[in-house]
């Protein structure tokens, strides 16, 4: 198995660890499978930047991290720790970005994808809004979700525009 390979396996087993936790009511289990997905995504964020140092990985790498302290936030009852996890969720969508929009013309498809994670940063600041109730997460994340509409509208995808639209009214 290639470095490459076994950095695709471990990518893969924290996704389905974060995606198992989200759908799991049991919130011992979900705690206990968001820190091992936890664990291993800061793992594969390490190898990627190591074996591919200059691709769209990295941010997208950066984006399931951002999502993994986002959903332990919502069940860590610390205020402290919760503001600390989504600080960070917020940074690591930051660069998420960041790094994708640099390899966005090489990537088919793109502005979907950067749609998405435009739209899942603006999520990670409006949680992070209705935990610290600071004005600037608010207006990040209608940024943030004007970013989205915009990646919609340049991949010609327009159905999802109202449901975001919906968010930034909120």
């Amino acid at each position: 198995v290639t470095d490459k390979e076994r950095s695709l396996l471990i990518d893969e087993l924290s996704k389905a660890l974060y995606l198992l936790a989200t759908i799991t009511a049991d919130s011992a289990g979900k705690a206990k499978m968001l820190k091992e997905a936890l664990s291993v995504r800061e793992k594969t964020v390490l190898v990627t930047d190591a074996i591919q140092p200059h691709s769209w990985n990295q941010g997208v790498m950066r984006n399931y991290l951002a999502l993994i302290k986002a959903e332990l936030a919502k069940i860590e009852p610390s205020p402290g720790e919760k503001r600390r996890l989504l600080q960070e969720a917020a940074s690591n969508m930051e660069d998420c970005l960041g790094l994708c929009r640099q390899w966005a013309a090489t990537v088919p498809g793109s502005s979907q994808r950067l749609s998405l994670y435009s739209e899942w940063h603006g999520d990670v600041l409006l949680q992070l809004y209705h935990t610290t109730s600071e004005p600037g997460a608010a207006e990040s994340a209608v940024k943030a979700y004007r970013d989205a509409v915009e990646y919609l509208i340049a991949a010609g995808h327009d159905g999802s525009i109202p449901a975001i639209r919906w968010k930034m009214a909120k």
